[in-house]
C-alpha cells in the first residue's frame, strides 16, 4: 500500500509550523504533500518550500479548499498512490496512532472514513481527519470542487460532497469516534478566507471577534504548541 498525507496551506504560517513540526515528531519519514494556496513569494510559501516536503501550488484563482485537494488528487493519480489521508492544517499531533487507524481501516476494506460530523440533518466525513481510496475516487471521476446538489439545493464542498456521493453508492465509512485522542483540532477561525466569505466552498473565514481571538491566543500559548513556533 502506498499512502500519503495531504494538507492545504493558506495564510496559516503559524498553524503550518505547528502541524508540520508535530507531525514530523511522530511520523518523521511519512510522505507529506502540502498544497500552497498563498501568494507567490509570501513568507509562508518560502517557509513551506524550504522544508523539503512534497510541495505543489494551487493555481486555481478561487483558492478553495476543494481546488487544493483536487491538486493533491492529481498528484496521487500520477504517482500511483492507494490511500490519501487528509488533515486540516490547524491541527496539533498529540501522539502516534491516527495514521495507523487510517491505514488499518483501508486494509480492512473501507474506502473512506475519519471524523464524522453533522451538517443540517446529514452526517459527513469531515476533512479535518479523513482518508480516501484514491483508486475508487479515480474510477468514479470524483472531485473535491463544489457541487450543487438538488438535495435542499445546498452547495457541498470538499469531503462533504465526496461523503454524500459515496454513501449514496452504498459505501459505508469507517467512523473514528476517538480521533481527539491523537490530534487537537483548533477549529473555526483558523485560516484566512480568499474572499472574506465563510461559505462552504471557501476556506473558513478569519474571525475577528473576541471569542476567536482569545481562542487563538490560548492555543498558541500551549506549551506543546509553542515548541514548534
Amino acid at each position: 500500500m502506498k499512502s500519503i498525507v495531504v494538507i492545504n496551506a493558506y495564510y496559516s504560517y503559524n498553524f503550518a509550523k505547528v502541524f508540520i513540526g508535530s507531525f514530523r515528531k511522530y511520523y518523521p519519514n511519512y510522505s507529506l504533500l502540502v498544497i500552497d494556496n498563498n501568494p507567490k513569494g509570501s513568507r509562508e510559501s518560502k517557509f513551506l518550500k524550504s522544508l523539503g516536503l512534497i510541495y505543489l501550488r494551487n493555481k486555481d484563482s478561487k483558492k478553495t479548499h476543494g481546488a487544493g485537494l483536487d491538486v493533491a488528487l492529481s498528484y496521487c493519480y500520477k504517482h500511483d498512490f492507494d490511500l490519501m489521508i487528509t488533515f486540516d492544517i490547524d491541527i496539533l499531533f498529540l501522539k502516534k496512532g491516527i495514521i495507523e487507524k487510517c491505514e488499518d481501516s483501508f486494509n480492512r476494506g473501507f474506502k473512506y472514513g475519519g471524523w464524522q460530523g453533522k451538517w443540517h440533518e446529514y452526517e459527513w466525513i469531515y476533512p479535518q481527519v479523513g482518508f480516501y481510496d484514491i483508486k475508487l475516487l479515480k474510477s468514479l471521476g470524483l472531485s473535491f470542487q463544489p457541487h450543487r446538489l438538488t438535495i435542499d439545493n445546498h452547495m457541498l464542498d470538499t469531503a462533504f460532497y465526496i461523503s454524500y456521493f459515496l454513501k449514496s453508492q452504498g459505501y459505508k465509512p469507517e467512523v473514528f469516534e476517538d480521533w481527539r485522542k491523537y490530534v487537537l483540532h483548533f477549529g473555526s477561525g483558523s485560516t484566512k478566507c480568499a474572499n472574506g466569505s465563510s461559505r462552504l466552498n471557501q476556506f473558513i473565514g478569519l474571525a475577528t471577534d473576541g471569542w476567536y481571538v482569545n481562542k487563538r491566543k490560548k492555543f498558541f500559548k500551549r506549551k506543546d504548541v509553542k515548541i514548534y513556533l
